[in-house]
């Protein structure tokens, strides 16, 4: 880098003693910010090097380039440098606090302001950021694609059903056209019988007269026109696009959210759902695709949907498994340490619209308690 062959005090400006800012090289060698030459030349009404005073043969000296790009490198880094301390202690920020989403210093972390804040470092916040970032971006790009999937099925189905009907219009056609030739062809023989029979003799004629007057009297039916031949294309693209926006609303708005939470949880930042955030969940998106909110998350490959779950948190163990009542099977199991106070969380999920696009009920829950008594009978308690 340029910066790095040249001295802080290279870099200063003999006029303002700042980072030179387009400096500009005079003839007798010394390099001065081009502002700081216009103003020291207006003020002195004379064109002479403000430090050895020579006068300057040139109106607009040319800019020193390779001292522009040094200076500007030099500004970039001190700038960086400076971002890497806090302004507070003037120490260097090596923790990263989860609740204020910033990064601090260690005397930061032992303020009252962050104290019971919840830090790890930096490497490792990054990391884990990082982390949700990519399975954020991972789960736009699987709903995106299940849109694009969406989109070249209903293409698909719409075409074959277009298809479908231009078969059997084209069926009809061709049943009416084939009708109307064969009576063109009665026709033609018609013609053909009688133009014989006036050539005939008379006598053979008048005999002929009352089979020939017979065919002269036949008549041809008027072609009935074919209602609803041609193919309707407002019935195809008339409402297209109300009809695929309402399928798309409901591929991709059905979510919803249960399990545990801790206390402290962010409730008036982003969050994401994950047992280092203080979440201990599972979901559904699009309304058939299970998961286990870890990070990343893992998709749950059930054998049957289920309709009632139960939620059963085992605050000494670390445990929070969720069960599908239909069937009595684990869906999925937290094993985890909890430190704090433990409370439910449910999340019914928004659609487009903003309103809840799912029901959750909560179901009330029998509960066994088993208290034992020195020198006493065991007793059962059971709560609603």
């Amino acid at each position: 880098m340029a910066a790095l062959s040249f001295s802080e005090g290279d870099l200063l400006c003999p006029q303002c003693s700042d980072i030179y800012y387009l400096p500009v090289l005079l003839n007798c060698g010394h390099n001065i910010c081009r502002y700081c030459l216009k103003k020291f030349w207006e003020w002195k009404g004379c064109r002479e090097c403000p430090v050895c005073q020579a006068v300057s043969v040139l109106g607009r000296p040319p800019i020193n380039l390779e001292l522009k790009i040094a200076a500007d490198e030099y500004q970039v880094l001190k700038t960086r440098s400076n971002q890497d301390v806090c302004r507070v202690h003037n120490e260097k920020l090596n923790i990263f606090c989860h609740n204020d989403l910033e990064p601090i210093c260690l005397v930061c972390q032992t303020s009252k302001q962050h104290k019971v804040h919840e830090c790890s470092p930096v490497e490792e916040a990054a990391t884990q950021k990082k982390s949700q970032v990519n399975h954020s971006e991972a789960a736009i790009k699987e709903e995106f694609e299940k849109l694009h999937l969406f989109l070249r099925e209903e293409e698909n189905s719409r075409l074959k059903v277009l298809r479908q009907e231009e078969q059997i219009k084209t069926q009809v056609m061709c049943e009416k056209l084939e009708n109307i030739q064969e009576q063109i062809k009665t026709l033609y023989s018609t013609i053909s019988d009688i133009e014989g029979a006036l050539r005939a003799e008379d006598l053979t004629f008048l005999q002929d007269y009352k089979q020939t007057n017979k065919r002269v009297k036949c008549t041809i039916q008027e072609p009935q026109c074919i209602r609803d031949i041609l193919i309707n294309s407002a019935k195809h693209l008339g409402s297209l696009r109300f009809e695929v926006w309402k399928k798309m609303a409901s591929t991709v708005a059905c979510d919803w959210h249960i399990g545990v939470a801790r206390e402290s949880i962010k409730r008036r930042s982003t969050v994401f759902l994950n047992p280092s955030e203080g979440f201990w969940v599972i979901g559904v998106s699009n309304g058939d695709s299970f998961w286990a909110q870890t990070s990343p998350r893992t998709k749950l490959v059930l054998k049957q949907k289920p309709e009632k779950i139960t939620v059963q948190l085992d605050y000494d163990k670390g445990k929070v498994v969720f069960i599908n009542e239909a069937d009595s099977t684990i869906i999925y199991a937290f094993k985890d340490r909890f430190t704090e106070r433990i409370f439910p969380f449910f999340s019914p999920g928004l659609n487009a619209a903003g309103k809840h696009c799912s029901q959750l009920i909560i179901c009330p829950q029998t509960v066994a308690l088993n208290i034992r008594v020195p020198h006493a009978v065991d007793m059962t308690l059971y709560c609603i």
